[in-house]
């Protein structure tokens, strides 16, 4: 992690505009999925009655923060949950697709597009920086969308609600809260004077936005045809 955002500090003339990027911000969000999960399972097998646990007040507030949270009956914590469970993992396949499907084939591919092959009349780079940048867009575009279908497909039991057109909504908010701030849109196609009009960008923000919908029908078919192969085992 640290060595991809020192990548991309590098390749950036104003670092700032690193906090809008979609990429950046699907990462953050699974990293932190990750960890909490990781710290509720500790947690879990390692004090399972935190009752009879002994040791200090410190000890014991501390193990209590990185449980899971208690459900009492009324309350939404599992809804909260899900909510946050299903945008991670829609955020990062869409992060992956657009980058493969988008900025791939139209020249914008890459942490620094310096150098690379013309693909349709535009320039390809997405690994021709160097083994460093290369391993970076692998991890950021590759890996972690094999941990996000490794997690649909074996591990999680969760349903998904569908209310992820307005996270991406609101994510085009902050990425238009960066372009006011750094100067540079963090997508092209959300940049009207790059797609030739405001009529091409809103038309390719609308895009964007139906892309989350699309990804969560596919992880709902995933889901299900995990739950097809678990009940007739």
């Amino acid at each position: 992690m640290g060595l991809l955002f020192h990548l991309k500090v590098e390749n950036q003339p104003n670092p700032a505009a690193i906090a809008f990027q979609f990429s950046t911000v699907s990462f953050i969000m699974l990293y932190l999925y990750h960890l909490l999960v990781f710290c509720w399972t500790i947690t879990h097998f390692g004090w399972e009655n935190m009752d009879d646990m002994a040791g200090s007040q410190w000890d014991m507030r501390v193990v209590r923060a990185l449980s899971p949270p208690v459900q009492k009956p009324h309350e939404h914590k599992d809804l909260y949950f899900s909510l946050f469970y299903t945008t991670v993992h829609v955020f990062s396949l869409v992060s992956a697709l657009v980058f493969w499907a988008v900025l791939v084939p139209t020249g914008h591919g890459s942490l620094n597009s310096l150098d690379g092959v013309v693909i349709w009349g535009k320039l390809v780079a997405p690994f021709s920086s160097g083994w460093l940048q290369s391993f970076c867009v692998i991890n950021l575009y590759g890996v972690t969308v094999l941990l996000v279908l490794l997690e649909i497909l074996l591990l999680n039991s969760i349903k998904c609600p569908v209310s992820l057109v307005f996270f991406s909504g609101l994510y085009l908010c902050w990425a238009a809260l960066g372009e006011r701030v750094t100067g540079r849109s963090p997508y092209f196609f959300l940049d009207s004077e790059a797609m030739g009009g405001t009529g091409h960008a809103i038309a390719a923000s609308a895009g964007f936005i139906s892309l989350a919908p699309t990804v969560l029908s596919v992880i709902y078919g995933l889901t299900a045809l995990r739950e097809g192969w678990t009940s007739g085992a």
